[in-house]
């Protein structure tokens, strides 16, 4: 038999025995919570970059087949910041000299679609401007009918001007670069005429061109090293 003082420890030390059971296990539970949370973490991370990778396999698909159509060939780069609020409208991209790029250089999209054209070049980075700038114009002419005109760029929008009024262009009709006075190469898509403009004080024809791409938006740019 125990004595009361015996029974007194016995069941105080049952009682401590079950706290620090208790305390163990919650500490258990406590670390557990804490490695799945941090087996999410890693699981996220994880799909974001399988993402992240799905998009650029499928942008390089689209630039491998550019390249199979094409006598160019490109550095893919990255755009890590812009500059469109004013009359520059510059992106900047994470490719520079040490990577091959050169000033001078058309930067487009897959599908030979012109962005504009790299203007400063640094050892790890460039700046491009884009068809966008107030100042760059350059020569283009529509697919189809073969009229030829230039593009300006307005607070409005891209126009193709200067075009002969007696030569015929519809909406619809894509506008190409020509490869005159040698800015761009021949033949990169800047966009569709989606408005033929008649002015009675003008002796020239304008069109609005609508772009194929929200400047905005662009993630990842090519950048013609050859020709």
């Amino acid at each position: 038999t125990f004595s009361p003082f015996q029974k007194i420890s016995f069941v105080f030390g049952r009682k401590t025995a079950d706290i620090l059971g208790v305390f163990s296990r919650a500490r258990f539970l406590t670390e557990q919570n804490k490695k799945l949370q941090e087996e999410n973490l890693s699981l996220l991370a994880e799909v974001t970059r399988l993402a992240s990778l799905e998009r650029e396999n499928a942008f390089l698909q689209k630039e491998l087949g550019l390249k199979k159509d094409s006598d160019f060939d490109f550095i893919l780069a990255d755009v890590i910041g812009s500059d469109i609020q004013n009359y520059s409208h510059l992106i900047f991209i994470n490719k520079g000299a040490n990577d091959g790029v050169k000033a001078g250089r058309a930067a487009v999209l897959a599908g030979r679609i012109l962005v504009g054209l790299v203007r400063e070049v640094y050892d790890k980075n460039s700046k491009i401007e884009t068809i966008f700038n107030f100042t760059r114009r350059f020569n283009v002419v529509t697919e189809k009918s073969r009229v030829s005109g230039v593009v300006v760029a307005q607070s409005s929008g891209v126009f193709m001007d200067l075009i002969d009024p007696q030569k015929q262009v519809v909406p619809g009709e894509r506008v190409l670069t020509s490869g005159a006075a040698g800015v761009f190469p021949k033949g990169l898509l800047v966009g569709e005429i989606s408005e033929v403009i008649n002015r009675d004080n003008q002796i020239l024809k304008q069109a609005r061109i609508s772009l194929p791409y929200n400047i905005k938006k662009i993630e990842r740019v090519l950048i013609i090293v050859s020709e």
